[in-house]
């Protein structure tokens, strides 16, 4: 929790948490297991093993708590994904929905 919430001060560089209700957006990004076959890596899209999509929604969540937002309690839309790909990340987004 510590990093991401390191790169979340950072990227937000000191602004003021957002008032209101928010969408956090957090899309995973995996590498697919090189001990795969050819056939089964070159399918690979979703991630549908361990670590569960809530788990990762709560982890972020409560990182950006009193940086992106005061409380995690404004979260009213959540969006996570998790996927295979090149590059391995985390890409967060929130964003403030019209009240």
């Amino acid at each position: 929790m510590g990093t991401i919430k390191l790169f979340a001060a950072q990227a937000i560089a000191g602004a003021e948490p957002l008032a209101g209700p928010v969408e956090l957006s957090i899309r995973a990004t995996y590498l697919v297991p090189a001990s795969w076959p050819a056939k089964r890596r070159a399918k690979a899209a979703w991630k549908i093993s361990k670590p569960d999509a809530d788990n990762l929604g709560k982890i972020v969540a409560d990182s950006l708590n009193s940086l992106a937002y005061a409380d995690d309690a404004q979260i009213a839309s959540l969006i996570v994904q998790k996927r295979y790909g090149p590059i391995a990340g985390l890409t967060v987004s929130v964003s403030p929905l019209d009240s």
